[in-house]
């Protein structure tokens, strides 16, 4: 990818929101395909002004890229939200503060 720069951007920025789309059952999908996959792949497969234009020959590779399995639990992170609340913060030892009550402060009359 070191002779397409601008291609391995726009792949990565596809993939990012492409992960942060997924989540929005809405609309999530309907906004990634018309406005990020379809801008950016009429760019990159312009057969004139696209970073490919002068690939018609095509790569080959000498040797095949080897193949090894992903160990299990490498993408389980990926496959939900990283939180209930999509901007706020749950690492090890912290907790988004409930509605209407600041983190470290108790409701009246209630015991622990």
């Amino acid at each position: 990818m070191r002779r397409w720069p601008q291609t391995l951007s726009r792949l990565d920025l596809l993939w990012r929101a492409w992960e942060t789309l997924r989540w929005d059952g809405a609309l999530g999908m309907s906004n990634w395909w018309v406005h990020h996959v379809d801008p950016h792949l009429s760019v990159l497969l312009d057969p004139v002004t696209g970073p490919f234009a002068r690939c018609a020959q095509g790569h080959r590779m000498d040797v095949p890229l080897p193949i090894e399995p992903v160990p299990d639990g490498v993408f389980d992170h990926l496959t939900r939200p990283p939180a209930k609340a999509p901007f706020a913060f749950e690492g090890p030892g912290r907790q988004v503060p409930r509605r209407g009550l600041s983190s470290g402060r108790r409701r009246r009359g209630r015991t622990p």
